[in-house]
């Protein structure tokens, strides 16, 4: 990656995979749209929890919200920490 500068930047970490989880109400037809019409291959599939692949190391996960537990941090101590979480959540999916 270059940046304004023209100096080239690498992550300090390399990063061999990307997955991108979805926490969704309505599992089934979540799971159903990206399967069906979209056509993505599942690569992983539990009873809760689908994964797609997208393109090359690309994942995308959709978990059904009613069988998992996200624990979020309070805004007071992600503010102090010097981090705002940002979250989006539609209220279809």
């Amino acid at each position: 990656m270059t940046v304004g500068n023209g100096a080239t930047t690498r992550p300090v970490v390399p990063l061999d995979r990307a997955n991108t989880i979805l926490y969704c109400r309505r599992w089934e037809a979540t799971v159903a749209f990206y399967r069906d019409p979209l056509r993505l291959p599942v690569t992983h599939h539990t009873d809760w929890f689908v994964e797609f692949h997208l393109a090359a190391a690309s994942y995308l996960s959709i978990a059904d919200a009613s069988r998992a537990t996200i624990v979020q941090p309070s805004r007071e101590r992600a503010c102090s920490a010097g981090a705002l979480p940002t979250c989006h959540r539609p209220d279809d999916a």
